[in-house]
């Protein structure tokens, strides 16, 4: 027969004192202590740290940085706005604003011009052909105050032209020469123009694009301009 080893009543201690130690971390009784952290756990905590810290600042310099750059972008179409404001109140004859950035109508006078440079403009477009009553030398004016002179003859109605119409529009096109000044006599070949180009090249009804004439200054051209809208 086997033998059993050990008495009876040392089996049942042995045994209550396992069934203690497994039970034990289960009620909380008796766990041991949590073991210290090492010095390379201690290091690659300060690592994550550290670059949480340093992204938290980078993300915030760029939010600053954003906030900053609307601000000044909020700052220059404000003082461009208050440019053209200023631009329509220059006493030109017959002075119109049909687009922002962009004045029409007669003859400026020498002072004038020198009001457009002050008020931000950047570019005369002349429509009168050479020898006129009453024109003088704007190119040298213009090139002395530092602005753009450009000019485009158009002799009366045979002027109003797909030739003249695109050499405006090419001018208007370039955001780099704004605010503009365009003008003839008195602002009506501005205004015509401005018809052709509604009527003919953007294919606006021909109502439309001669009320947008008369709105650029279109006067005694537009049953001239009306019959040239007619034929094409």
């Amino acid at each position: 027969m086997a033998q059993r080893s050990g008495p009876k009543w040392r089996r049942s201690w042995t045994g209550s004192i396992r069934r203690t130690r497994r039970g034990a971390s289960g009620r909380g009784i008796s766990a041991a202590p949590s073991p210290s952290p090492s010095p390379c756990e201690i290091e690659c905590l300060e690592e994550i740290m550290m670059k949480t810290v340093k992204t938290t600042f980078t993300t915030g310099m760029l939010a600053l940085a954003l906030w900053v750059g609307g601000i000044a972008v909020l700052l220059v179409a404000t003082e461009a706005a208050a440019d053209q404001t200023r631009a329509a109140l220059i006493d030109i004859p017959n002075a119109r604003m049909p687009s922002p950035g962009i004045l029409t109508g007669g003859q400026p006078s020498v002072a004038q011009v020198e009001q457009a440079k002050a008020a931000g403009y950047k570019t005369i477009v002349n429509l009168r052909t050479p020898g006129e009553r009453g024109a003088w030398d704007e190119a040298a004016k213009a090139k002395e105050l530092g602005m753009n002179y450009i000019a485009i003859p158009v002799a009366g109605a045979a002027g109003v032209n797909m030739e003249n119409t695109r050499a405006l529009m090419k001018v208007l096109g370039d955001k780099s020469n704004y605010p503009v000044m365009i003008h003839c006599a008195s602002g009506n070949r501005a205004g015509a123009l401005f018809a052709y180009n509604a009527a003919v090249i953007e294919g606006k009804p021909m109502e439309e694009a001669l009320r947008i004439g008369r709105n650029a200054g279109l006067t005694s051209l537009e049953p001239m301009v009306r019959r040239i809208l007619e034929q094409r």
